[in-house]
């Protein structure tokens, strides 16, 4: 059984929070995979088995954010095994777009590198956000609804991803290396990727809010919290 909420159901902030608590424990391995694999030193040095270990390692977080989002929202263990896979799959996803971001070379048209970052982060999100609605048994319109509202987080986390790379085409990247442009760079990794997931929990938290008036077997379904 999950907890009764304020008002004895799910609402927007509830699913806001639980997913930032999902979102920071992905983003906690975007961060330390890659410290895991230079401390690792010379016992890897194969590319594929580094890309290997990255995307195992990044999707591997996404799939315990999206099982730890899910599980304050519903005591469903297969709600909470879906949303683990739908957010693996983005965690696919977004860890393809970061390896493709990071090895931009500064001559790529600023356009381009922004499409592909908005497109890459809203696809992810949409799907990830969607199918978790899905799980939840939301229906197939509040199912495609939360994918639209997760698809848009994604879309603006695209944006913050590659504000760096925007900054230095008009001529504002600070010196290389320097503590004011890694403050700039975490900064926008940090919101580019922890953003969708607080948008993708609300989206879905206020679904599950609408869900209240829809009849008593919502609430055996799960959607509606009890004590």
């Amino acid at each position: 059984m999950t907890t009764v909420g304020r008002a004895g159901v799910i609402d927007g902030r509830d699913g806001a929070i639980a997913f930032a608590r999902g979102g920071i424990v992905a983003l906690a391995t975007v961060y330390l995979v890659p410290v895991a694999i230079a401390a690792l030193g010379a016992r890897v040095h194969d590319v594929p088995v580094v890309a290997a270990l990255r995307y195992l390692g990044l999707t591997g977080g996404f799939a315990a954010g999206g099982a730890l989002g899910v599980a304050p929202l519903s005591g469903d263990r297969r709600a909470i095994a879906g949303s683990a896979a739908a957010f693996a799959v983005a965690g696919i996803i977004a860890t393809w777009a970061l390896e493709m971001l990071q090895g931009l070379t500064g001559r790529e048209r600023a356009g381009t590198v922004l499409l592909f970052a908005v497109l890459s982060l809203a696809i992810a999100f949409a799907v990830a956000g969607g199918a978790s609605a899905a799980c939840l048994r939301a229906g197939a319109p509040g199912a495609a609804r939360v994918g639209v509202a997760s698809g848009a987080g994604g879309a603006v986390g695209g944006m913050f991803l590659v504000l760096p790379f925007l900054l230095s085409k008009v001529g504002l990247r600070l010196a290389s290396g320097s503590d004011a442009q890694l403050l700039v760079d975490l900064s926008a990794l940090t919101l580019g990727l922890l953003g969708p997931w607080v948008v993708a929990g609300a989206a879905l938290g206020r679904r599950l809010e609408g869900a209240e008036g829809e009849g008593p077997d919502r609430k055996q379904e799960g959607i509606i919290r009890q004590p």
